[in-house]
């Protein structure tokens, strides 16, 4: 089991950087602490302490998985490693200072302090370079391998979700509540649709992007955690900002933030229309995961009435079935779609702009459901419904 993290002392501090010292030239022989380190964050997988140090302030991140197997190891490591490659490649990521794989029994990354804020509300020009940023993001990582302990399809992947929230469950929450936990996994799994999306461009996905994974300094957004990396289309990334910055909250799509990101993101790679096809699949199953992510790996919480889950994924919902996303599509891409496109899209009516098309041209054949109901369409040839 793992073990409560300690409070962090600056006799903990000074041996730290006793450690590190190999490791980076900030941890210079005179390097001294100035203040007691203070908690930032505390969550399922790790605690944060600002440290204010003579050559300047250092995040010390503590992670909470004790279990030094090589596996953990190793996952760690590799984050670290990436945190390190996307800061040599020019991403906006903090400078990442040590890693240290047994310190008093705890894995410890040390990295550069940025003074900044989550955003809460963005302009254009912020959601323009937030897309660039998760551009720069998916090139730069594009021949970094795959984290040898993240699995790559998307069960495999709340399943290790839900393995450690509960490891954090039994650290601080009530176990009553894991009875809740279960049934918000299983219905999360029952409202997320499979569709083969291996031909879209890939590679690694930072896969928890949102405000609190944001930082903004003088105007510049800078991408943290990455600690649910793992490998998939890109276009997932995508859906899951829209969803987080041009949604959000609100009763509506925000057109011209969802264009910003977008114009932001094609700067550095360009959209496929494939990829664009796809977005109503994606956004669909990020709402099945935002069910998830109410109980955050860093920040946990309990859902309640105010979350993205019910009243954003009507909005989205509504932006999808009307036509509106469409209509934006074609302005991003004036390509017409074939009727087999169409249909091909559309394997949830909530979510189907030709869903009208649909019944219209096959209700005569008993293998597809009628108008009137609510269960997911399957069309011929493709399996959409998690098994």
């Amino acid at each position: 089991m793992p073990s409560k993290i300690p409070t962090l002392t600056i006799n903990d501090v000074i041996a730290l950087f006793d450690q590190a010292k190999n490791q980076h030239a900030f941890f210079q022989a005179d390097l001294m602490v100035q203040a007691p380190p203070k908690r930032l964050t505390g969550g399922v997988l790790n605690d944060v302490y600002k440290v204010e140090t003579s050559a300047g302030s250092i995040i010390i991140k503590w992670y909470r998985d004790t279990q030094l197997d090589p596996s953990a190891t190793a996952t760690h490591e590799e984050l670290f490693d990436l945190q390190k490659c996307l800061f040599e490649k020019k991403v906006s990521v903090p400078e990442p200072y040590a890693y240290l794989n047994n310190f008093r029994g705890n894995h410890v990354l040390v990295m550069e302090y940025i003074e900044g804020q989550s955003p809460t509300e963005l302009n254009q020009k912020q959601a323009e370079r937030i897309g660039a940023l998760i551009a720069n993001f998916h090139l730069a990582t594009q021949k970094f391998p795959a984290f040898k302990t993240q699995p790559n399809d998307i069960k495999s992947f709340l399943s290790e979700i839900y393995q450690s929230i509960c490891r954090g469950f039994s650290q601080r929450q009530p176990i009553r509540e894991l009875s809740y936990l279960k049934t918000l996994f299983g219905y999360a799994f029952s409202t997320l649709w499979f569709e083969d999306n291996s031909k879209l461009p890939s590679g690694l996905r930072h896969a928890d992007i949102h405000a609190g994974n944001i930082l903004i300094s003088e105007d510049i957004p800078y991408l943290l955690d990455f600690e649910l990396c793992l490998k998939g289309a890109f276009i997932d990334d995508i859906a899951n900002a829209i969803c987080m910055f041009c949604l959000g909250h609100e009763t509506k799509m925000n057109e011209a933030l969802l264009s910003a990101l977008l114009t932001g993101y094609q700067s550095i790679r360009p959209i496929t229309a494939q990829e664009l096809d796809y977005l109503p699949t994606a956004f669909k199953n990020r709402i099945g995961l935002e069910r998830v992510g109410n109980l955050k790996l860093n920040n946990l919480h309990m859902p309640n009435g105010s979350n993205f889950t019910e009243k954003s994924a009507k909005t989205l919902s509504h932006y999808i079935s009307s036509g509106q996303w469409l209509n934006f599509r074609r302005k991003l891409l004036p390509v017409e779609m074939t009727e087999q496109e169409m249909l091909y899209q559309a394997k949830d009516k909530r979510f189907n702009p030709y869903y009208q098309l649909q019944c219209a041209t096959v209700t005569s054949d008993p293998t597809h459901l009628a108008a009137n109901d609510a269960q997911p369409i399957v069309l011929e040839g493709k399996k959409n419904k998690l098994s």
